[in-house]
């Protein structure tokens, strides 16, 4: 599969994205990978034309921006897998098509782990 280069901008700070997996800080890990969001939204839409049985569930039961996050929580989760010698937004793209495979085969936690991110992503109210 040919990648274009449209990941080829966007910069982050891979030194931050380790220290904040490492501290189990998935906001600042998030934070990170904000850069990436607009991208990974357009590359996940094109996407789901392969998933026909998703697509029918979009704007009842799940939305693209849903399962955006779930891909950033799948990179959360399986970030000390990551090759260094493969660039972030590759890496996020590659992560698309099993993030929608597992959304098949286990939506309900697939759906828990969204919704803990999104929840994770909200302010601190103190």
């Amino acid at each position: 599969m040919v990648f274009n280069c449209l990941w080829s901008s966007t910069t982050f700070d891979a030194a931050e994205t380790f220290a904040a997996r490492e501290r189990h800080d998935y906001r600042g890990f998030r934070g990170t990978l904000d850069g990436f969001h607009a991208g990974l939204t357009d590359r996940l839409g094109r996407w789901l034309e392969r998933f026909p049985e998703i697509e029918d569930e979009l704007g009842d039961t799940i939305t693209i921006s849903d399962l955006v996050e779930d891909v950033f929580f799948h990179a959360y989760e399986h970030f000390s897998e990551k090759s260094s010698g493969v660039s972030m937004g590759i890496w996020l793209e590659s992560l698309i098509d099993p993030t929608l495979k597992d959304y098949l085969r286990q939506g309900e936690t697939e759906y828990a782990n969204i919704c803990y991110a999104q929840n994770m992503l909200e302010p601190s109210r103190a």
